[in-house]
């Protein structure tokens, strides 16, 4: 959120960053070094009935229960991951 939010108080910026997920139609989230706001965001997406499409370039099976528990979509490649990106959006 930092380059559409910036900084700022913590309220401030979860609020305007859970705003900028609400308006969204997927998420993309980048969690090959995952960190806990990225997390927090996918739930708040898939909570909110957002897809979430999740680039782990070396997914492990016992990293990833909480994400194919809840219908993300891992992918492993950038160019994959923006595919469908956009077919979940359309």
């Amino acid at each position: 959120p930092m380059h559409d939010v910036g900084f700022g108080p913590d309220a401030t910026v979860a609020a305007k960053d859970l705003a900028g997920l609400d308006a969204c139609d997927v998420m993309l989230a980048l969690l090959s070094d995952p960190d806990p706001g990225t997390l927090f965001e996918v739930g708040h997406a898939r909570a909110t009935g957002k897809p979430v499409v999740a680039l782990i370039e070396c997914p492990r099976k016992q990293d990833s229960t909480m994400l194919v528990g809840t219908n993300c979509e891992i992918v492993d490649d950038l160019a994959t991951a923006l595919y469908r990106v956009v077919w979940a959006a359309a």
